[in-house]
């Protein structure tokens, strides 16, 4: 595998990091996460939602649960800016399809201004932060197996929350979005 690969995949396990630990420190649960390319959907790497099955856009339009399902579009952007932050430009170009879907949910919620975007993208960017010692880990579970369902998903992220620094929980309840 070249350098430039490699990389690229990293960012890509970084990425799909960030949607999972941030779903998941707010009651989201995935069926499927990958960091296998998938060519026909355009990805480097995909976290499906179990509720939804990859359309966050059907979900409820509360204002509570739209803020968390933008958080957890923006995490993978965040995440991967913090893994790679010289990379931003390919980090934005990354993300381009959660920015859609986020305009999205912002559009149909009536959300769509631009306080809303930057305080939301300014949460994940603190959620991951936060949380970096679970991204890591999760995101080195990535490298090694490249995907894994539900279970295994819930799995990783409970043996990398077990290891997270105990101060850096504060703040943050686990509750269903």
């Amino acid at each position: 595998m070249s350098a430039r690969i490699a990389i690229e995949r990293a960012r890509t396990a970084y990425h799909e990091a960030g949607h999972l630990v941030v779903g998941m420190l707010l009651g989201f649960r995935c069926s499927f996460v990958s960091i296998r390319p998938d060519e026909t959907r355009g990805s480097l790497g995909r976290v499906v939602p179990l509720e939804t099955h990859g359309d966050p856009t059907t979900v409820d339009l509360s204002r509570r649960s739209t803020e968390h399902w933008l958080c957890v579009l923006f995490a993978g952007y965040a995440a991967e800016v913090r893994f790679a932050p010289d990379a931003r430009d390919a980090a934005r170009e990354g993300a381009r399809g959660d920015d859609e879907q986020a305009e999205t949910l912002l559009e149909r919620a009536g959300m769509a201004n631009h306080s809303t975007r930057h305080l939301l993208r300014a949460r994940a960017a603190e959620l991951v932060e936060q949380h970096w010692s679970v991204i890591e880990g999760v995101a080195r579970a990535l490298l090694r197996e490249e995907e894994f369902d539900a279970d295994e998903a819930e799995r990783i992220y409970g043996r990398a929350a077990l290891r997270e620094p105990p101060g850096s929980r504060v703040g943050m309840s686990r509750h269903r979005g």
